[in-house]
């Protein structure tokens, strides 16, 4: 992934990060590789402890290896473009990126309980029944 053009991240996307990657590392054992990755990105990355799941190379770093077989892909390499949600949606992935990222270690479980208990309360309510 050419993370390049990444002007930040916040916790929902490390989150979405922490869980492909680690699906990606169990489906095919394989780890997930940012290239041309900034400085600050490749901090939150490690911060949160994404190490053990991503093989992260700074701008100009990246061994030829890893370009040639990132150009091999280049036709099949498609734009993602969010598709609207809704608030429950919205909340759901929210959930999913929050758990995902407090899976990954203590820290980040203690770091995130107050998010996840917010965003779990927020799921419930959407679940009861009108009174």
């Amino acid at each position: 992934m050419d993370t390049e053009s990444c002007s930040g991240v916040d916790s929902t996307i490390l989150g979405i990060i922490a869980c492909k990657t680690q699906e990606q590392f169990k489906r095919a054992g394989e780890h997930l590789t940012f290239i041309n990755t900034p400085e600050k990105l490749s901090e939150c990355l490690l911060e949160f402890g994404l190490e053990g799941y991503l093989q992260i190379f700074a701008p100009g770093s990246c061994p030829t290896s890893i370009i040639n077989r990132a150009e091999s892909c280049s036709s099949v390499t498609q734009t993602v473009v969010a598709k609207p949600m809704n608030r429950d949606e919205r909340n759901e992935v929210m959930l999913e990126a929050h758990e995902g990222l407090a899976n990954l270690n203590e820290q980040n479980r203690l770091q995130f309980d107050d998010v996840l208990t917010f965003l779990r309360k927020s799921a419930q309510k959407k679940a009861l029944p009108p009174t």
